[in-house]
């Protein structure tokens, strides 16, 4: 509700202070379901089926940076930049009443749940339960739920170093994802002389990546993963990682192919070839990781995804404006040359998490609650 609210503000803000208060408000109200999404998932799905659901999620989420510039840029164009914020309205409101009719998924909310209904019907036999204050019960646990969900994912994060490292991968790879992203009006707008209509149509590139890579993803996961879960119901952690230590090419690739052949002398099709190889491996590994942590604190699941949530999308606030100095100073062949090698690092970094997850794991000093 507070973003919806908040999102019709912004559409309508006088001021550029006012403006930049509301979307920051906006990011914070609306960061939560990146968070309770995910660990959605794994409360429905359980077993082989969790790769599937997740890899749904990641897909809508990952495609809504392409589809955003989509179709945005017709209505900007068209109608100012107001309608773009307008969008957001749109696409939230009938969001809110699925929020509000969807049933909760949370395991130890399910658990209070049935609880309370045990003991309504024990009353019901038995008599009323001796009186108590149940304002101040209440109170307590509302300022208890909001301390533990604050407290967690940070607790989390420090404590395990396998959590840790994982974040940290993430957030290299969602920092080096948005930077690339300032390249784009450069290349396709002054480069090719594409319209802003056009420069939506380039996005969709990273689509058509995100569906090939979820193709192969998924194929993986049938004629893989699920014959291990068949003969390994306790299949490790690390197990999940496996289509990542193949997928962490891909970035780099894609980054160097796009980076060398964005010059008009070179037809435009070739650089979306590039983002499409390196929207393919980037949807890979976040779909692995995404798989991979909640497997480690089952409880925890959405408190590692706000983790995760708060470290990638931190940085990539703070890269995304480094991308048109950059692009200015060296050009964009020399900077996303420069994306490019840096992202061979997350090569042995894939690996060095798959070869030592467990002794990380084994290192924590996090104790989950029973």
């Amino acid at each position: 509700m507070a973003f919806l609210v908040i999102s019709v503000l912004v559409a309508t803000a006088k001021t550029w202070t006012g403006f930049l208060i509301l979307r920051f408000l906006q990011g914070f109200f609306g960061s939560p379901c990146l968070a309770n999404g995910g660990a959605s998932m794994h409360d429905l799905f359980k077993g082989p089926t969790v790769p599937y659901s997740m890899a749904m999620w990641i897909a809508a989420a990952y495609c809504g940076s392409a589809l955003g510039p989509l179709i945005s840029s017709h209505l900007v164009s068209g109608h100012g930049w107001r309608m773009g914020m307008w969008e957001t309205v749109w696409m939230a409101a009938p969001t809110l009443v699925l929020v509000l009719i969807l049933p909760e998924t949370y395991g130890p909310a399910l658990e209070v749940q049935s609880d309370k209904r045990r003991s309504i019907l024990s009353q019901q036999h038995f008599g009323p339960a001796p009186a108590r204050d149940p304002g101040k019960n209440k109170l307590r646990l509302v300022f208890g739920a909001i301390g533990d969900a604050a407290r967690k994912p940070i607790q989390i994060m420090l404590q395990d170093p396998a959590v840790h490292v994982a974040n940290g991968y993430t957030t290299f790879v969602y920092a080096t994802y948005y930077t690339f992203f300032d390249a784009f009006p450069q290349v396709y707008l002054f480069e090719y002389h594409f319209t802003v209509g056009g420069l939506g149509l380039a996005f969709t590139s990273i689509v058509l990546g995100c569906v090939l890579g979820g193709a192969a993803y998924c194929a993986y996961i049938k004629w893989g993963i699920n014959e291990q879960f068949l003969r390994e119901p306790l299949l490790s952690h690390e197990g999940c990682l496996r289509p990542a230590l193949v997928a962490c090419v891909l970035p780099p690739l894609g980054l160097f192919l796009f980076g060398w052949s964005a010059r008009s002398s070179i037809h435009w099709i070739i650089s979306l070839v590039g983002v499409t190889i390196y929207a393919a491996g980037v949807y890979i590994i976040l779909q692995c990781l995404s798989v991979y942590l909640p497997r480690i604190y089952p409880r925890y699941a959405a408190s590692l995804f706000a983790a995760n949530d708060l470290c990638r999308s931190c940085t990539a606030a703070a890269l995304i404006h480094a991308g048109v100095p950059l692009y200015g100073r060296l050009g964009v062949s020399r900077g996303i040359s420069v994306l490019g090698s840096i992202s061979v690092l997350g090569i042995p970094g894939k690996w060095f998490i798959y070869w030592k997850g467990p002794v990380l794991r084994a290192k924590s000093r996090f104790v989950a609650e029973p």
